[in-house]
């Protein structure tokens, strides 16, 4: 009956333990501006997307009858600072509305480092505009209540982590009670191995998917494809560093336990 129960709360340490720390990169990483930030800054984001966008934009201009002196009103405004000015506040923007501190998203448009007259004034855009007022000027067919979901990440990835957190505690403690004295190390240890390695094989898969997403900047240049492996390799890495570093703490602590000493109990009972 022992080996049965054992056997059910393994089972569900495994997916609840993944639960948790997918939980904990949510709230701790991409619910945090910073994360973003360092990833970008890291991976080379700003220039990689500058350099990406203003190849496009010359190519384009070009292939539609104007030449490159033309595509400088455009081109000029394409660099890593003002990239970087777009990506961080909307960032923050879309976080704050994620993290429950903002009742909408404020979309950030740089109108003011646009040319004079470039943006028509009868557009009715500024530069903090609501998301709501741009999907509806552009008749974008997304209705509020599609957005909604978003401002519930942040709760629900701290309340998906403190659950799972506190039933892992109960499963250790059932294992603690349900194991033999002699035998707790070394089934304690099997587990956290197995973790472990679980992990580690997460962050190696993590690490093949970014690699395949290098792969789109060798490839046939495709401007969406392009920008995708831009934003998202840094940021896959960033992850996968917190798979391995779980991977690696989870297997070192469970081999450790199979060589600390059990206590002699038989030996005790003995008299010996």
């Amino acid at each position: 009956m022992k080996f049965f129960i054992k056997s059910i709360l393994f089972i569900l340490f495994i997916p609840v333990f993944l639960i948790a720390v997918i939980a904990g990169i949510i709230k701790y990483q991409l619910l945090d501006p910073y994360f973003w930030q360092g990833s970008f800054d890291r991976g080379n984001v700003y220039s990689g997307l500058s350099q990406t966008l203003k190849t496009y934009t010359v190519k384009q201009i070009v292939r539609e009858g104007g030449n490159t002196t033309d595509a400088r009103v455009l081109t000029d405004l394409i660099n890593p600072a003002n990239i970087k000015d777009l990506i961080d506040r909307n960032v923050i923007n879309i976080l704050s509305f994620a993290n429950g501190q903002a009742r909408e998203i404020t979309v950030y448009i740089p109108i003011s480092k646009f040319p004079k007259g470039f943006v028509p004034k009868d557009l009715g855009i500024n530069e903090l505009t609501p998301l709501s007022t741009i999907l509806s000027k552009f008749n974008i067919p997304i209705n509020r209540n599609q957005i909604q979901w978003i401002s519930i990440i942040g709760k629900t990835s701290s309340f998906l982590l403190m659950s799972s957190v506190a039933i892992l505690v109960i499963c250790l403690c059932l294992f603690f009670v349900l194991t033999d004295a002699g035998k707790r190390l070394t089934f304690a240890g099997v587990t956290i191995l197995l973790i472990g390695i679980l992990s580690l094989s997460i962050w190696k898969q993590i690490g093949s998917y970014t690699g395949n997403l290098a792969g789109n900047l060798q490839a046939p240049p495709v401007l969406e494809k392009q920008i995708v492996a831009i934003v998202t390799q840094p940021v896959l890495a960033e992850i996968a560093k917190t798979w391995f570093l779980v991977g690696v703490t989870f297997t070192i602590f469970g081999i450790a336990l199979f060589f600390i000493k059990k206590p002699e109990f038989g030996a005790k009972k003995s008299g010996v």
